[in-house]
């Protein structure tokens, strides 16, 4: 490798692929190959370099320390682009300190009950809309087109669904190092479900741009080595060409044609239920999850899957509607009238029946909008009489017990969700 080539190239990518060094031909030291055949730079360069250290989504891995020297350089730096905004960190704050309020769903039994009881589905929905009318065209009535499809064998019972973001290519890279290949060695298809990249990008839990993970374009320069330098092509990570070009790696990506946004997480999740059940004809359950979690595959395998509807995960009760405007979670009440919300299952991590997701998909344009889409979700498993069941260990932020551990106040990056995988990997 000549002299200077690295700096020529002026590479800006995502560190999640970080995954091998390479030394200089110059130093009399052998390229190393990665697994994806990437040519990358050493640590000590990557930390040297103004133009690398302008990104800090370093993914450590196994197998090697990329990551420790560029931290070690770089704590104070790292500390102050991953600290949230004085409006995010006041609205996390609110949300936090509105526990107590609780009880007082805890006072009104009618939003404390898994099930509205015989309730024909549009009484139902006027109890919870009441005056709310849907409009005229249903974007989750839709089938979106499948941009990028995977090719995995289709007879299975059940599938792992991770919701991820097309431009997330970290978190997609920690869960392969992870805990994916624990389930298919039990012929357990895993599949990341993305729509489309938006430009912009934000932090679902802050509401801001998330400088703490791939949600983010950035340009992506890859070299591809067989003996020597071949080429270099380049792509925008996130964009059509590179899922398409990473999927043909893993063969793991399911991208269909509806773009990514906080307001369209019911859609995207409507959306993947269509694709799975048409897919998957023996389909009989489907373990969701969000990309910034870690799932225990020995709990999840006790959980009992039985015939019929049903949805299992974390049950929470007496959560009231947040009526703070600058809250990522505010609901005006012209949207939702009540005080509390009925029982809903976490979106962080569930496992829900064929017929359960079939009804939804189905009957899901006959509810009013919400944000939300636990809560949304939690309110047509309500109308359509689909029983939720509360199971240990889902949306656990402890690793000492649990089924899926989450975080729920703050997104955890990349490199620190493999770190807590490496911690709790040998007990699980």
């Amino acid at each position: 490798m000549r002299k200077g080539v690295a700096e020529k190239l002026q590479f800006k990518f995502n560190f999640s692929l970080v995954n091998m060094l390479f030394k200089s031909k110059q130093e009399n030291k052998a390229p190393h190959r990665s697994e994806n055949t990437f040519l990358l730079l050493d640590a000590r360069d990557i930390c040297k370099s103004s133009e690398l250290l302008q990104h800090k989504d370093l993914l450590i891995l196994d197998e090697v320390n990329v990551a420790r020297e560029w931290k070690e350089q770089n704590k104070e730096r790292r500390l102050e682009l991953s600290l949230p905004s004085k409006t995010a960190q006041f609205s996390n704050y609110v949300e936090r300190v509105l526990f107590p309020l609780r009880f007082a769903c805890y006072t009104q039994t009618d939003y404390l009950a898994v099930n509205s009881g015989n309730d024909s589905i549009q009484k139902c929905i006027q109890k919870y809309f009441h005056g709310r009318t849907v409009g005229r065209d249903c974007l989750m009535e839709k089938n979106y087109p499948i941009l990028t499809d995977v090719n995995v064998e289709t007879t299975v019972p059940e599938v792992v669904l991770i919701r991820n973001a097309a431009t997330s290519r970290d978190y997609r890279d920690y869960i392969r190092l992870a805990w994916k290949n624990n389930f298919a060695a039990l012929g357990v298809p895993v599949i990341f479900l993305a729509g489309t990249a938006n430009n912009r990008k934000y932090s679902k839990r802050s509401g801001v741009h998330d400088v703490s993970s791939g949600n983010k374009i950035l340009l992506m320069t890859y070299i591809f080595l067989k003996t020597e330098i071949a080429t270099a092509d380049k792509f925008t990570v996130g964009s059509n060409e590179y899922i398409k070009y990473e999927s043909l790696e893993h063969n793991d990506i399911v991208q269909l044609d509806f773009q990514e946004a906080y307001s369209n997480l019911t859609l995207k999740m409507v959306a993947a239920y269509k694709y799975l059940l048409q897919k998957f004809p023996n389909l009989e359950s489907i373990i969701a999850v969000n990309d910034d979690s870690i799932v225990n595959i020995t709990a999840v395998q006790q959980i009992p899957r039985k015939r019929g509807t049903w949805m299992t995960g974390k049950v929470s009760r007496g959560y009231p509607r947040i009526f703070f405007w600058f809250s990522k979670y505010y609901i005006a009440g012209t949207a939702y009238l009540h005080r509390c919300y009925p029982p809903f299952i976490q979106g962080s991590g569930f496992i829900i029946s064929r017929a359960a997701a079939e009804s939804i998909s189905r009957n899901i344009c006959q509810f009013p909008s919400l944000n939300l889409d636990d809560v949304f979700i939690g309110i047509a498993c309500h109308c359509l009489q689909i029983p939720l069941q509360h199971y240990p260990g889902f949306d656990e932020s402890c690793l000492d017990h649990f089924t899926v551990h989450h975080n729920q106040i703050d997104r955890e990056t990349a490199s620190d969700m493999l770190t807590l995988w490496a911690s709790v990997k040998k007990k699980i």
